[in-house]
C-alpha cells in the first residue's frame, strides 16, 4: 500500500537534487567543491531529475491512484545511484519514469478529451527522449535539446489550460500549435541547422505567449497574483533571449554554449519555478495557508540580475565574472527555497495561535 505522504521523500529527493546539481554547477565553473560522482551530470540532475520529479509529481497527484506516484518516487531516486556513481543505473530509472509518464499523459488525455493534452504527452515523450538518447550515447548536447522541449511544452501546456478562460480565438490558438510545430520539428535535425527552426519557433511561441497569457490580466491585481504574474513576463523574455543563442551560439564555443543553456534553464524555466510555487506548494502539500512574501521581489530582482551578469561574461568570454555570477545563480535558488520553507513554518504557527 502506498503511504499517504509518500509525495514528502519525492519532493526530498527532487530537492536533494537541486542542491546536488547547484554544487556540481559551481564545480564546473571553478569552485573548489569535490563532487567527483556527479559533477560530470550537473545537466541530467538539474533538467532530468530536478524538473522532471517535480513535473511528474504535480501531474501524477491529478491521477485517481497513489500508485502513480511511484513513478516521480522512481526518478527521484535516480540521485542517490548518481551520488554512489552508478551513473547507467540513475540513468535507466529516469528513463523507465520517464517512459511511464508517457502513458500517464496519455491517460490525461483520454479522460480529459482536450486537444492541449497533446502537449503534455509530447513534453513527456520529449524526457524520455533525451533520457534514453543520454543513456545509450552518452551526448548530453543532444538532450539538452530534448530536455529543453520537454519543459517547454509542459509549461505551455499548463499556461494554456488557464488561458481556457480567455477569449482566445481557435485560430489565434492554431498560431500556437504552428509555432510549437516548429520547435519539434527543429529538434531531429538541431545541430544540422535545425536550430535556426527550432529558435524561431521558440520566438514564436514566446510571442504568443506575451500576447495572449492570462499573466497579463494578473499584473493588476496585488499580492502574490501580482508576483506571479510578473514573474512569468520575465521568464517569456528569457525565452526570447535563450532562442536568440539557439540561434546564433557557436555550441563548440563554451561561452556561447552557457549562454544559451542557462538563459533557458536559468531564466526561463526557474522563473516558472518561481512564479508557480506559491500556486502549487498549497495543494502540494494540503496547506491552508497563504505562501508569499513581498521579498520574493527581492529575489527575483537578484535572479535576473545575476542570471543577466552570467550572460554578459559568456558574451565577453570572461570566465571571472561567470563563476561569481554562477555563484549567485545558485544562491538566489536556495534562498528563494528558505524562504519559502520560512513563510511555511511562519504561516502554520499563526494558523495553530
Amino acid at each position: 500500500m502506498i503511504q499517504k505522504n509518500i509525495h514528502l521523500p519525492i519532493f526530498f529527493f527532487a530537492f536533494l537534487s537541486l542542491i546536488t546539481g547547484i554544487f556540481s554547477g559551481w564545480q564546473r565553473i571553478g569552485w573548489n567543491i569535490d563532487l567527483s560522482n556527479v559533477v560530470s551530470q550537473h545537466g541530467t540532475l538539474m533538467a532530468s531529475v530536478f524538473f522532471g520529479t517535480l513535473l511528474m509529481l504535480e501531474k501524477c497527484l491529478a491521477m485517481p491512484s497513489r500508485y502513480y506516484l511511484l513513478i516521480p518516487f522512481v526518478n527521484g531516486i535516480s540521485i542517490l545511484f548518481l551520488y554512489f556513481g552508478n551513473v547507467h543505473l540513475a540513468l535507466s530509472l529516469t528513463t523507465l519514469a520517464s517512459a511511464a509518464m508517457c502513458g500517464v499523459a496519455f491517460e490525461m488525455k483520454r479522460v480529459a478529451k482536450q486537444k492541449l493534452y497533446w502537449l503534455f504527452i509530447v513534453g513527456f515523450f520529449c524526457l524520455f527522449a533525451g533520457n534514453i538518447f543520454l543513456l545509450l550515447t552518452g551526448l548530453f548536447q543532444a538532450s539538452a535539446v530534448l530536455w529543453m522541449s520537454f519543459i517547454l511544452f509542459i509549461i505551455v501546456g499548463e499556461r494554456l489550460e488557464l488561458t481556457r478562460f480567455l477569449a482566445v480565438s481557435a485560430a489565434q490558438k492554431n498560431l500556437l500549435w504552428i509555432a510549437l510545430s516548429l520547435v519539434l520539428i527543429g529538434v531531429g535535425p538541431y545541430h544540422f541547422y535545425g536550430n535556426y527552426i527550432f529558435g524561431i519557433g521558440i520566438i514564436c511561441v514566446s510571442l504568443w505567449l506575451l500576447k495572449f497569457d492570462i499573466a497579463f490580466k494578473n499584473l493588476k491585481q496585488k499580492g502574490q497574483p501580482h508576483y506571479s504574474a510578473l514573474t512569468i513576463i520575465i521568464g517569456y523574455f528569457w525565452l526570447i533571449v535563450s532562442a536568440f543563442y539557439i540561434i546564433t551560439a557557436d555550441t563548440y564555443n563554451h561561452f556561447d554554449y552557457d549562454a544559451l543553456l542557462h538563459s533557458f534553464f536559468l531564466g526561463f524555466a526557474f522563473s516558472m519555478i518561481f512564479a508557480h510555487v506559491p500556486i502549487i506548494f498549497p495543494s502540494l502539500f494540503k496547506l491552508k495557508i497563504k505562501i508569499y512574501h513581498p521579498f520574493y521581489y527581492v529575489i527575483i530582482t537578484m535572479m535576473n540580475l545575476t542570471v543577466a551578469a552570467r550572460i554578459i561574461g559568456d558574451q565577453i568570454q570572461s570566465d571571472e565574472i561567470r563563476k561569481w555570477a554562477g555563484l549567485t545563480n545558485g544562491l538566489v535558488i536556495l534562498l528563494f527555497f528558505l524562504s519559502t520553507i520560512i513563510i511555511v513554518f511562519n504561516g502554520l504557527r499563526k494558523s495553530v495561535n
